[in-house]
C-alpha cells in the first residue's frame, strides 16, 4: 500500500459520508494515475495495474457495501486518469471493466446501482477504447435492463444510450469495435423472454443499421430468424418494432446486391413457413420470399450471366416448394393468397431456365406425393400443376419416380370434385404418354374402380373421357379391353360397368369420331385387331356387343348374339340397355346404319337384327319407335337370304363362339360365388 502514489487519507475519504471528501479523493486518484501515465516511466502499465488491483482486492472484493461502492468510485477515477495515453488505457481497460461488471451482478441493489454509475463514467471517459470490452459490457447491460430495482434499470438505460452514442461515433474500421464479434452475442440474447430486453435488442439493430459504415445486411442471416420470432411476441410494441425492422431490412436487402446472401435467408424463410406460427409471421415470411424470388427472377431475365446463381437457387428448390405448398394448405385465406403468389413466381422462375435445372427431382417428387396424399384442396391443386409441369418438361427425370405417385393420384379420385378429377387425370395422362407407364395406370385404375363402386358409377366416364383427350384414344380403349380380357371375371358387375362406360363414350363422344371411323373399317388388318380385342372384352355384356357389331357393320354376328337371347333369362337391366340401343339407332352416329336399311338385300342380317330386338322388347316407347322405323323401310324383301361367303361365316362363327365362351365363363363365376 505504501508503494501506491495515493496518500492514505484520500483512500479513506472514498468511504467518507461527506460528498466533497469523496469527490476530493476521486480527483486525487485521477491525478495520481494521470501523473503516473504521463511520467512515461518504465512499466507504467504495471504501476497502474497495481492501483487497480489494490482497489479491487481491498474494496470491491470486500463484503462491506460501502467499501464496494468506494472501490467502484476509484475505478471510475482510474479510467479518467488513463485518458492521456490510449495505448495504456487499451491494455488496462479489461482490468478496469471486469470488476465493475462483477458488481453489476451483486445481490445488493445499492452495489448494482453504484456499478452502473461507475461503468457509465468509465465509458464516458474512455469512449471508443471502452469498446474493446463491448461484448462483456453489453452482456452485463442486458441483465441489468431487467433488474427488479427501478433505480438500477434507469442507470442501465443511461449506459445503453451512452454506449449507442459511442458505437455510432466509431466505424467498422475502428480497431476497438468488432461488429462481427458482437452479432452472435446479439442474436443469442434475442432469445430473451423479458420484454424490456427485447426492446433493447431491437433498438440495437436499429442503431447498427443507422451507422453508414456498418453493412448490417452482411449479418442478416445471423439474426433474421430471431427477428421473425419477435413479431410473434404478445407485446404489441415489440411486434411493431420488430416488424418495422423487417420491412427496413428487406428494402436494404433488395438494394444491396453486393452483400446479399440469399441461401441462408431462404433457409430461414422456409423454416418459418413450415412451422406453426401466427398468420402475421407467416405472411411476413411469404412476403420476404416473394420479393426475393421476384428480385432474382427480374435479374435472371435481364441477364444470361446469372445461370450459375439460378442453380444456387434450385439447390433449395425442393425446400422452397415444400414451404409454399404447406402455406397453400393454411386455414387463413391471407396466407393462401400470399403462398399462391410465391408459387406462381417459382413456376415462372423454373420455366425461365433453359435446359434442365439442377434440382433434386427425387426430393421434389416425394414432396408432391405427400401433398397429393394429404388431399388438401389448395395445395393439391398446386401440386398437380407442378407434377404436370415436371412430367411435360423433364420426363426422363420424373417418370421413373412415379409408381407410388400414380397410386396416390388414383386414390384421391375417389373423393375429388370434378375440377380436381380433371387435373388428376391430366397428370395420369402425362404419365401414360409413355407406354411402359400406361399399362400401370390403367391397371391401377381398374383396381380402384373395383374397390370403389361409387367412383366407378359417378366418375368413370369423366376419367376415361379425359384420358382419351390426352393420349391416343385407340390405345385407351385397347388397353382397357385387354385388362378386361385378362381379368378372371370375379368382379363381373365392375367389368360390365366399365364396358358400359366405354361403350357409351364410343357412341356419344364427338371427340371419338376417329375411333368410330376406324371401327367402321374392319377390313384393314390393324382395325380388325382393334375390333376383335374390343369385342372379346365387350362379350361380357350382350347389348354392348350388339352395339359394337352395329358400329362395325358386323350385322350377322350381332344377329347371332340377339338370337342367343333365347338361351338366357333376360333381366330388366338388359331390356333397359336394349331400349337405349334403339334410341341410339336414331342418333346421328348410326345414320349409316339407317341408310343400310334402304338396301336390305345387301344387309339382310341388319333387318333381322331389328326384328330380333323388336321381339325382345316389351311393348312400350322403344318398341313403338323401332316398329315405326321398320315400317318405313321401302319394299322390304319377303325372304331374307344369306349373302355372306363361307369364309365370312366361319369368321363370324369363330367370334360368336368367343362370345359364348365369355358368357359361359361369366355364368360359371356367378354360380361358384353363390355355391356353399
Amino acid at each position: 500500500m505504501e508503494s501506491l502514489p495515493i496518500p492514505q487519507i484520500f483512500i479513506q475519504n472514498l468511504t467518507d459520508k461527506s460528498l466533497e471528501n469523496r469527490k476530493s479523493a476521486v480527483r486525487l486518484i485521477e491525478k495520481s494515475v494521470r501523473d503516473l501515465v504521463e511520467s512515461r516511466n518504465d512499466n507504467v502499465s504495471g504501476s497502474v495495474k497495481k492501483i487497480i488491483d489494490f482497489f479491487v482486492n481491498d474494496f470491491i472484493n470486500s463484503n462491506q457495501i460501502n467499501l464496494k461502492k468506494a472501490g467502484l468510485l476509484a475505478l471510475a477515477a482510474v479510467s479518467l486518469g488513463l485518458i492521456s495515453d490510449e495505448g495504456i488505457a487499451a491494455r488496462l481497460i479489461a482490468n478496469v471493466v471486469a470488476p465493475v461488471i462483477t458488481c453489476m451482478k451483486d445481490p445488493e441493489p445499492k452495489v448494482r446501482s453504484a456499478a452502473c454509475e461507475s461503468l457509465y463514467n468509465i465509458i464516458k471517459a474512455l469512449r471508443e477504447i471502452s469498446l474493446l470490452q463491448f461484448n462483456e459490457i453489453f452482456d452485463a447491460l442486458v441483465v441489468v435492463h431487467a433488474d427488479l430495482e427501478e433505480e438500477v434499470r434507469k442507470a442501465a438505460q443511461s449506459i445503453d444510450r451512452l454506449l449507442k452514442d459511442v458505437v455510432s461515433e466509431a466505424s467498422t474500421s475502428s480497431k476497438y469495435f468488432d461488429v462481427a464479434r458482437f452479432i452472435p452475442l446479439l442474436c443469442d440474447r434475442m432469445k430473451a423472454l423479458n420484454p424490456i430486453i427485447k426492446h433493447m435488442l431491437i433498438s440495437w439493430l436499429n442503431v447498427l443499421d443507422s451507422i453508414p459504415n456498418i453493412n448490417i445486411i452482411r449479418y442478416l442471416p445471423s439474426f433474421l430468424e430471431q427477428l421473425f420470432l419477435l413479431i410473434e411476441d404478445s407485446n404489441r410494441d415489440i411486434k411493431h418494432s420488430a416488424d418495422g425492422c423487417l420491412q427496413e431490412f428487406l428494402k436494404e436487402f433488395k438494394e444491396n446486391r453486393s452483400e446479399r446472401n440469399e441461401g441462408p435467408i431462404i433457409d430461414i424463410l422456409v423454416r418459418i413457413c413450415s412451422r406453426r406460427m401466427t398468420s402475421f409471421t407467416k405472411f411476413n415470411a411469404l412476403f420476404w420470399l416473394h420479393d426475393i424470388l421476384k428480385l432474382f427472377l427480374d435479374e435472371f431475365l435481364a441477364s444470361e450471366n446469372t445461370q450459375r446463381q439460378a442453380n444456387d437457387y434450385f439447390g433449395k428448390f425442393g425446400d422452397i416448394l415444400e414451404a409454399i405448398l404447406t402455406c397453400l394448405a393454411d386455414s387463413e385465406e391471407e396466407i393462401r393468397k400470399a403462398a399462391l403468389k410465391c408459387n406462381d413466381l417459382l413456376l415462372r422462375l423454373l420455366s425461365a431456365v433453359s435446359g434442365e435445372p439442377e434440382v433434386d427431382f427425387v426430393k421434389i417428387v416425394e414432396i408432391l406425393r405427400k401433398v397429393i396424399s394429404d388431399n388438401k384442396p389448395a395445395s393439391l391443386d398446386a401440386a398437380l400443376t407442378w407434377m404436370k409441369h415436371f412430367l411435360k418438361n423433364y420426363p426422363s427425370k420424373v417418370l421413373p419416380l412415379m409408381k407410388d405417385v400414380v397410386e396416390n393420384l388414383i386414390e384421391i379420385l375417389q373423393d375429388s370434385d370434378e375440377a380436381v378429377t380433371q387435373k388428376v387425370v391430366e397428370v395420369l395422362g402425362c404419365v401414360s404418354q409413355f407406354e411402359k407407364n400406361y399399362d400401370v395406370v390403367i391397371e391401377k385404375m381398374m383396381s380402384v374402380f373395383s374397390s370403389n363402386k361409387n367412383l366407378l358409377n359417378s366418375k368413370s366416364h369423366v376419367i376415361i373421357k379425359k384420358l382419351c383427350t390426352l393420349i391416343d384414344h385407340r390405345m385407351v380403349f385397347m388397353t382397357f379391353a385387354q385388362k378386361i380380357i385378362a381379368s378372371d371375371l370375379r368382379e363381373a358387375d365392375v367389368i360390365t360397368s366399365v364396358i358400359n362406360t366405354l361403350d357409351y363414350l364410343l357412341l356419344t363422344d364427338k371427340d371419338l369420331v376417329v375411333l368410330r371411323s376406324v371401327l367402321k373399317d374392319v377390313g384393314h388388318p390393324d382395325n380388325r385387331v382393334l375390333f376383335e380385342t374390343l369385342f372379346q372384352a365387350w362379350a361380357l355384356n350382350p347389348v354392348s356387343s350388339i352395339t359394337l357389331c352395329f358400329l362395325s357393320s358386323q350385322y350377322e354376328l350381332a344377329y347371332k348374339i340377339i338370337i342367343d337371347f333365347a338361351n338366357q333369362e333376360v333381366e330388366v337391366e338388359t331390356l333397359v340397355q336394349v331400349a337405349k340401343l334403339v334410341q341410339l339407332i336414331d342418333s346421328p352416329i348410326f345414320t349409316f346404319l339407317r341408310l343400310n336399311l334402304l338396301e336390305s338385300e345387301k344387309h339382310p342380317y341388319l333387318l333381322k337384327c331389328l326384328y330380333g330386338l323388336l321381339m325382345i322388347l316389351p311393348q312400350g316407347k322403344a318398341f313403338s319407335a323401332l316398329k315405326n322405323r321398320i315400317k318405313i323401310i321401302p319394299n322390304p324383301p319377303e325372304h331374307l337370304s344369306e349373302t355372306t361367303s363361307a369364309e365370312t361365316r366361319g369368321e363370324v362363327q369363330r367370334l360368336f363362339n368367343l362370345y359364348l365362351e365369355t358368357q359361359n365363363k361369366s355364368k360359371r363365376k356367378k354360380i361358384s360365388q353363390f355355391s356353399p
